[in-house]
């Protein structure tokens, strides 16, 4: 991976950029679709998913359990808000708007996003998706996204985003970043993986030692459950000096103190 040292740099309405890049509006690149909601609300099983903004994660990826359904006549029926390999979904209202996710792989065959999620594709060679998904997601572009937000839980529509300057590499650079940045996403994921992995053994350690303890053959039913023949259970009230919370008053807040949790 070789990175190369940028000399000359131009000021734009969205910051410095390089002097050869140009920054152009979204609208003549991109086109939005929009979801439908399924009469009588989304089904808990079935195989058509139905994804909302509560299925988009702060990384940029998409959560494919606890998946909502719409039935498959419904699918059909959609003129628009099917989902694609490669596609960007952006949510356009509620609580979290302004998260936006690339689809990397579908788990189901059929995938449709509900009426709070927007499906932004790049319709010209000129504009890469997924360099326009990374765009999107940095904070340039969430500035430009939370700038936009109507009402008062914030909310955006097609014109807002046809709006938004991004900056236009050539096809060739777009291309390069998005392979060094879909790189580290891979990293990332791979590390909390493991993280994930090693919680759940810690857990089972836990549970393992605490209940089981080491070495020991005999064990007893108590009140918190199996436990070394040797061991007691005790209260609380038993092993400490004190218990006590913290002040319940809201403190004055200084620069330079003693931190409060």
């Amino acid at each position: 991976m070789m990175f190369y040292k940028e000399t000359n740099f131009k000021e734009t309405p969205i910051g410095k950029i390089t002097e050869d890049w140009s920054i152009t509006k979204l609208n003549n690149l991109i086109e939005i679709e929009a979801g439908k909601r399924a009469k009588g609300g989304a089904l808990d099983e079935g195989n058509v998913a139905s994804i909302g903004g509560e299925h988009i994660d702060d990384e940029g990826n998409i959560r494919w359990d606890d998946m909502k359904f719409i039935p498959e006549d419904l699918y059909h029926f959609l003129k628009q808000g099917k989902v694609n390999l490669g596609d960007i979904l952006l949510v356009k209202d509620g609580a979290t708007t302004g998260k936006v996710a690339i689809v990397k792989n579908l788990k189901y065959e059929k995938v449709a996003v509900n009426e709070h999620v927007f499906v932004i594709r790049s319709k010209t060679d000129r504009l890469i998706n997924e360099f326009l998904f990374y765009f999107l997601f940095s904070k340039f572009g969430q500035i430009q996204i939370k700038t936009r937000f109507h009402g008062m839980i914030g909310g955006i529509i097609r014109n807002d985003l046809e709006t938004i300057l991004a900056p236009l590499p050539s096809h060739l650079e777009q291309q390069k970043i998005a392979e060094i940045l879909s790189t580290v996403d891979e990293a990332i994921q791979k590390t909390n993986e493991i993280i994930a992995k090693t919680e759940r053994l810690k857990k089972g350690l836990m549970q393992t030692l605490l209940t089981r303890g080491i070495g020991h053959k005999e064990y007893k039913q108590t009140p918190i459950g199996t436990i070394p023949k040797t061991w007691q259970v005790t209260t609380t009230s038993d092993v400490t000096l004190f218990i006590k919370d913290g002040t319940h008053t809201p403190p004055r807040r200084v620069e330079n103190g003693i931190p409060l949790f």
